[in-house]
């Protein structure tokens, strides 16, 4: 490799790291209004796995409960699920709604 070769491609590179490490250092600005509220009868256990206090295995038992018991009318009655503290509860309740 000729030197004017291997100082292209040592300019090259260093540009494609700052290119690179750009998008990373953007602000994303906070959406205007409050967040949509997550059903809690037609989310999916990804979804809900989203929520504070709610891991892959409490999703899983929100999801199976709701197909067994039928759907949720309050988000308050996802206390119902095993695993589900009262302090879980009140938290996912101030971001899910029951339709």
């Amino acid at each position: 490799m000729t030197s004017r070769t291997a100082a292209f491609a040592s300019v090259a590179g260093a540009l494609a790291a700052v290119v690179l490490a750009i998008p990373s250092f953007v602000p994303v600005p906070p959406p205007d209004g409050p967040l949509p509220l997550l059903d809690l009868n037609a989310a999916s256990a990804l979804e809900l796995d989203l929520l504070p206090g709610v891991g892959p295995k409490t999703a899983g038992r929100i999801v199976a409960d709701r197909a067994a018991h039928g759907p949720f009318r309050h988000p308050a009655e996802v206390r119902r699920v095993k695993g589900v503290t009262r302090r879980a509860a009140e938290r996912i309740a101030q971001l899910t709604e029951a339709r």
